[in-house]
């Protein structure tokens, strides 16, 4: 905090890419509310402001940060370049690193001008936040639909709208870090550890704990 502080649930992470021979700085924001064993887990609302260079690049006032979910959000110093690979499709498919969709295949642009290109901290984008009714949903396939039309249209807004539902992934309290050591949970530290069930589950009888 302002005091110098460390707050015991809230965590601030930065990923910095900087390019040689470039005045342009890339810069990954991420707020974590994830501690696996932390007492007391909870949820958090709060302002968030993020500045380069002492200007104010985004602003959200009262944001509500559950608790074990994460956000993340892309800032520039300098200005963004306005880039995008596409990739060759027919190629890409023959490699069976992603499904062989039929090229043929055409989506309309009204589909294209709906999908939405900027993730909010904290929202769910086009990803179901209730469970019982994601039947035929979007999000289950071999791909989910968004990644599937932005394969086959090279679409800059199906990207975005992919990256997008990718960062919105964090929204959901399924994300658990090991203070001990920084990196997600595991099994192998962790034998007995279970989000569902009964707490006796997550027993181990050879810690005690």
């Amino acid at each position: 905090d302002v005091d110098g502080l460390e707050h015991p649930h809230l965590t601030a992470r930065f990923n910095i890419r900087a390019f040689e021979g470039m005045d342009k700085v890339r810069t990954a924001v991420i707020i974590e509310n994830d501690w696996s064993y932390e007492p007391n887990p909870r949820g958090f609302t709060y302002d968030v402001t993020i500045k380069v260079k002492d200007t104010e690049v985004y602003h959200k006032a009262g944001l509500r940060h559950t608790h074990h979910a994460r956000w993340r959000k892309v800032v520039w110093w300098g200005e963004e370049p306005q880039l995008q690979v596409k990739y060759d499709q027919a190629y890409l498919f023959s490699t069976g690193a992603v499904p062989n969709y039929d090229l043929s295949v055409q989506v309309p642009n009204s589909v294209l001008a709906q999908m939405a290109t900027e993730f909010v901290p904290m929202s769910n984008m086009d990803i179901s936040d209730y469970m019982p009714t994601t039947g035929a949903d979007a999000g289950i396939g071999p791909l989910p639909r968004w990644a599937s039309i932005y394969l086959l249209t090279m679409d800059a807004r199906a990207q975005l709208n992919t990256l997008a539902n990718g960062d919105a992934g964090g929204s959901y309290q399924i994300h658990y870090r090991d203070k001990a050591t920084d990196l997600p949970i595991t099994i192998d530290d962790y034998p007995y550890v279970t989000l569902p069930g009964n707490k006796n589950d997550s027993f181990n009888p050879d810690t005690g704990k």
